[in-house]
């Protein structure tokens, strides 16, 4: 196992459970922040920026909020328009 692959799992178990419920509360949805987490971390382990990092729970702190509001404006422009307005 690479040293990039031993952080990243360290970082799930030390802090998955936090990056997991700061995604529930920007998605306001569970299955949407698993969904979420788990691309977030899949990214991750595909990117060579981690080896440069040096918090990177910060660093993942900040791709997670990212990655939630992407999925929030990605999700706003397919609502129904209230024509009562």
């Amino acid at each position: 196992m690479s040293d990039r692959q031993q952080r990243i799992l360290n970082l799930l178990d030390e802090s998955g459970p936090r990056l997991h419920r700061l995604l529930t509360q920007l998605t306001l949805c569970e299955q949407t922040a698993g969904d979420l987490l788990q691309e977030l971390f899949i990214k991750l382990a595909n990117s060579s920026a981690v080896d440069n990092v040096e918090n990177l729970y910060a660093y993942t702190w900040r791709a997670a909020v990212n990655l939630a509001f992407d999925w929030r404006r990605k999700h706003r422009q397919n609502l129904p328009l209230d024509e009562s307005l």
